[in-house]
């Protein structure tokens, strides 16, 4: 049940900070600015500026209120600004004198944070102590700065604020705060939209391929008080969703449904699939489907129903692994070449290819690498194919309506001895029904380790002509006609696994 798509989302900033990396992203893509707590230090910034005194503020909230993402991604916010951090295994009373060894007059505006003590517990001769410390600090040219402390334990906020205000009142903190800030955090009506970036930026898909649909999602907005509150709740309730699928499905192993769109140019094949798909690994695009479904003016019988499962579909998309690849023109050609009966072979010129040129023909193809699990990239097939090449696919391919059966056949000994030449082991089946459902794929591929990709080879073209051969056709390879066609094909999967 590997295909069952799991959620863990970042609740502390060292996780995200560990996911973006693993991901490669832009921690700016996935980090909201808190205006309200970004223009309070943009506010104690010009009192040091124009008054000469350094700041001292406190900076009070939940835990999981995103304290520690708002000071580790000043940078992204604040330009010309200097941020330092005080690490937490400095005492308290060497804080200042941490502070006055590294100055510099790089910047007017300097920020120094004191990371990982939000729960620290001060003692008031501790605090009396720092506060005078600070005081001293602050009148010197090196003192010229903000310095903050993020915290969520109360008692030394107010035991600390009090202690500032007693010492030094305006020569230490501001006169309206009193060195106290309540940090409130992103505002709830965001937690949706960065739950969504954040799952997209790292997972690569939405929050709906985990079963969270809006109609779910809107209520534990309003049951949380941080956003770290609202990501287990999501994470809660996608494992609730998950369950249900598990509990559904007991033992039974998830098939990955992969169609093979055959073509006869490459350069086209490639555009079509490439609309398609996102990511490295050829996964059908949910947002393109859901926009398709979503539109009024689709209305085909088919589509109804994807409809009535509207809040499913790109939970389901992911669960059964669809992807769509090319199958290019010369890997069709080898197949059937090489592992082709006379009847189907007859239309070919060139009629007859090595079984040792079909595997290596196929073994360049991205579908057949990704069965191997290897990395495939993003290279596609660019280049348009010699005519030969096409008219020979044509050829093959009019024949399809009525032979498709065995064109499938031709694929399926060819993946089997591609397989067994690598020496990976795998039951191979063409039109044949699995073993623990009712599924009976045009290709199955159910390997040692568990794995099963169930193959749906469709076979298309531009439906260019032959001079004076075969007439110029349809053409059965646009977008709208293979979308159509994983759809249709998706839906029997859905339907005969009871989801």
């Amino acid at each position: 049940m590997t295909n069952i798509p799991e959620l863990n989302l970042p609740k502390r900033f060292e996780a995200l900070e560990r996911q973006a990396t693993a991901s490669q992203y832009d921690l700016t893509s996935v980090v909201q600015r808190i205006d309200t707590a970004a223009s309070r230090l943009e506010t104690l910034l010009r009192q040091v500026q124009f008054g000469g005194l350094g700041r001292f503020e406190l900076f009070l909230g939940k835990s999981g209120a995103g304290k520690t993402t708002f000071f580790k991604t000043l940078t992204l916010f604040f330009t010309g600004t200097e941020i330092h951090e005080i690490p937490e295994d400095i005492p308290l009373k060497e804080v200042t004198t941490y502070i006055a060894s590294r100055h510099s007059n790089d910047s007017p505006r300097r920020i120094w944070v004191m990371h990982g003590r939000d729960n620290e517990i001060v003692t008031p001769e501790e605090a009396f102590a720092f506060m005078e410390q600070i005081r001293v600090l602050f009148r010197k040219p090196e003192g010229a700065i903000v310095l903050c402390w993020p915290l969520t334990d109360e008692g030394s906020a107010k035991l600390l604020s009090q202690t500032a205000w007693n010492v030094g009142r305006d020569s230490i903190v501001d006169v309206t705060s009193k060195g106290l800030y309540i940090f409130e955090g992103l505002p709830k009506e965001y937690f949706h939209k960065i739950a969504e970036i954040t799952t997209r930026s790292l997972k690569g898909d939405g929050l709906e391929t985990f079963g969270l649909t809006e109609d779910l999602v809107i209520p534990l907005v309003q049951e949380s008080e941080t956003i770290a509150e609202f990501y287990s709740r999501l994470e809660e309730k996608a494992a609730e969703v998950t369950g249900r699928y598990r509990d559904l499905l007991k033992d039974k192993p998830i098939p990955s449904v992969w169609v093979l769109v055959g073509g006869d140019d490459s350069r086209e094949l490639n555009l079509t699939v490439a609309s398609l798909t996102q990511g490295v690994n050829k996964a059908i695009d949910i947002d393109r489907i859901t926009n398709y479904l979503d539109n009024p003016d689709s209305d085909a019988a088919y589509l109804k129903e994807w409809k009535k499962r509207r809040s499913q579909i790109a939970f389901l998309m992911r669960l059964l692994d669809v992807r769509l690849f090319e199958l290019p023109p010369n890997v069709a050609l080898a197949a059937v070449r090489a592992f082709g009966d006379d009847d189907v072979r007859a239309p070919l010129s060139l009629k007859k290819v090595s079984s040792s040129v079909a595997i290596d023909t196929l073994g360049r193809a991205p579908f057949f690498r990704s069965l191997c699990l290897e990395t495939i990239g993003q290279k596609g097939y660019l280049r348009n194919t010699e005519t030969e090449t096409k008219n020979e696919y044509i050829r093959i391919q009019v024949s399809a309506k009525s032979a498709d059966k065995k064109l499938n056949k031709c694929l399926g000994e060819a993946i089997k001895q591609a397989l067994e030449d690598k020496k990976i082991v795998a039951e191979v089946a063409v039109e044949k029904q699995n073993t623990h459902d009712n599924l009976k794929p045009d290709v199955l591929v159910k390997f040692e380790d568990g794995r099963i990709i169930c193959l749906e080879p469709t076979w298309r073209s531009t439906g260019a002509k032959i001079d004076g051969e075969i007439k110029e056709r349809q053409n059965t390879l646009t977008i709208g006609h293979i979308q159509m066609y994983v759809l249709e094909k998706v839906l029997g999967y859905v339907n005969e696994l009871g989801f």
